[in-house]
Parts: C-alpha cells; structure tokens; sequence
C-alpha cells in the first residue's frame, strides 16, 4: 500500500463503511456516485476525487489484511 497517513485510513475505512452499507450493485438509484452525493459528501464534505481515493485505500488495506491472513505453507 502506498505511503498513507493513519489519518487518511481511518477516514478512508470510515468512507468505506458508508459506502458499503448503502452501495446495492445493480440499482441505479444506489450507485456509488449516489453514495457520494447523498451519503457520504454531506458528512465528509469532500471531492468525488477524493471520494474514489478513499475507497481504492480502504480496499488496497482490506486485501493487503486477508493476504497477511493466509498461513505460508511449508515445503
């Protein structure tokens, strides 16, 4: 994961945790770029820049997370 500030994580996982509790995939009227207008700009008053940011570290720290998970196996 890039160099991100502890800052900027916590509020990316924050942003993550709106946008997974209201982003339905499939339905318009839930898309991610309602989640930003409707749910998380009002909040965090940030870009949809920013927004999409967010989510790609918050997504980059879950996978990094789930890959540290996985026992090395030995030979």
């Amino acid at each position: 994961m890039d160099n991100v500030s502890e800052y900027t994580l916590k509020r990316a996982l924050r942003v993550y945790e709106i946008y997974q509790a209201h982003y339905e995939a499939g339905a318009h009227s839930r898309s991610s770029r309602w989640v930003y207008f409707h749910r998380v700009r009002p909040v965090y008053a940030i870009s949809e820049t920013t927004y999409k940011r967010y989510l790609k570290i918050a997504r980059d720290f879950y996978n990094q997370e789930a890959v540290d998970d996985i026992p090395l196996s030995s030979s």
